[in-house]
């Protein structure tokens, strides 16, 4: 395959799989967005000559593959009988009222934590710092130091990678490895998964981190706040767990 091809491909499909940015791989629209962006993208290198037939059909059932989607069976056409195939990513929710704008959040109260800085299979290691609750979220502070290992993290990622970029040369394949990993730098963010004793479903709200050399300290939110009866929220990323007392 073209080597200026595959290096381009690799990288589209690699930003696709980007967890950081999962909504294109949970909504029908947001697939269909991204679908259509890569073939464009492979339609563009096939008329330059860059991707053959062949390529083509490959680098799509990547594509779909990457978005949460089998892959599609070759065509058998009859010599001289032109075919198409319509690929869909089901049906979009019907359209609702503009949401009205949420309040802000008011603060109840603290909950100081004093746990300790545990490590994790990734490396690095993982530490509750405390818990914000308010009237309608809540809100866990958090620190990595020093930071997880991003190659044992990414792992799987980077086979992916590792199988798009097969037969180039090796400099460029190491070149876009790095470039993946300097991209994926907030992964570990949103791995962070908070739950508590009595089942409550909360859903993610945003956060962010800063930091430099070998630390990062971020908040993570989530939706609703603790219920009554609640007496223990469970922090946990990846095979660290963290338990914080309510009562």
């Amino acid at each position: 395959m073209n080597p200026v091809a595959q290096a381009y491909l690799a990288d589209r499909l690699a930003q696709i799989r980007d967890p950081v940015h999962p909504a294109q791989q949970q909504s029908p629209d947001g697939k269909r967005l991204a679908f259509s962006n890569f073939r464009a993208a492979v339609d563009a290198l096939a008329f330059v000559g860059m991707v053959d037939h062949d390529e083509i059909s490959e680098w799509t059932n990547r594509c779909l593959v990457a978005l949460g989607e089998k892959p599609l069976e070759p065509l058998n056409p009859r010599p001289g009988v032109a075919v198409a195939r319509l690929v869909g990513f089901g049906a979009d929710p019907p359209e609702s009222k503009p949401p009205v704008p949420r309040p802000t959040p008011e603060l109840i109260r603290l909950v100081p934590t004093n746990t300790p800085a545990l490590p994790t299979r990734h490396g690095g290691r993982f530490q509750l710092l405390g818990v914000e609750i308010y009237d309608t979220q809540v809100t866990v502070g958090w620190r990595f130091a020093p930071l997880p290992d991003n190659e044992s993290l990414l792992g799987e990622g980077l086979a992916e990678l590792d199988a798009d970029t097969e037969g180039m040369p090796e400099d460029q394949r190491l070149a876009m490895r790095k470039q993946f990993l300097r991209r994926r730098h907030d992964a570990a963010r949103m791995m962070i998964v908070i739950t508590d004793d009595v089942g409550t479903e909360y859903r993610p709200m945003g956060g962010g981190a800063s930091g430099g050399g070998d630390e990062r300290i971020g908040r993570t939110t989530v939706a609703p706040a603790p219920p009554m009866g609640v007496t223990r929220l469970i922090v946990r990323w990846e095979d660290v767990e963290q338990v914080v007392a309510l009562e």
